[in-house]
């Protein structure tokens, strides 16, 4: 199931498998349109907001996902970022702002690809220093 593309409809998903957050977890990959421009979304769902409720193993696990995540998102140029949980990445301003804009305001679902890559980095050092933190602490 891993990187094969299924038809949704007349949508095509790439499932991406992402372990760590759970056993399972899995991003998706898909095509939006945006003001007549299509445009790769990416849903990471297995957002780990708090660290203390996974397994170090499971922390590592998770880094390698978030790797194995980055190879595909980078391949497949996600530049639409949306999030299963709405407190990660202030989806409620998002939402606002898309209920508010007009044909000239640009889309806040649209970050980019290098932008997306950076946020998804980002959370992988921050989960990186906490396996390093637990690890310093048992030594």
């Amino acid at each position: 199931m891993d990187g094969k593309p299924f038809k949704f409809g007349d949508a095509t998903v790439t499932p991406v498998a992402i372990p760590g957050h759970t056993p399972g977890a899995l991003a998706y990959i898909f095509a939006v349109k945006d003001k007549g421009k299509t445009r790769m979304a990416g849903l990471f769902g297995g957002t780990i907001l708090t660290t203390n409720i996974i397994t170090t193993d499971g922390l590592k696990q998770y880094v390698q996902s978030i790797a194995h995540y980055l190879d595909v998102a980078k391949k497949m140029k996600v530049e639409v970022e949306i999030q299963n949980h709405p407190i990660f990445d202030g989806m409620p301003e998002k939402v606002t702002k898309f209920k508010a804009m007009t044909a000239k305001d640009p889309n806040p679902f649209v970050v980019g690809t290098d932008r997306y890559l950076k946020m998804w980095n980002i959370v992988s050092e921050c989960i990186q220093a906490e396996v390093a933190r637990r690890e310093g602490a048992a030594n």
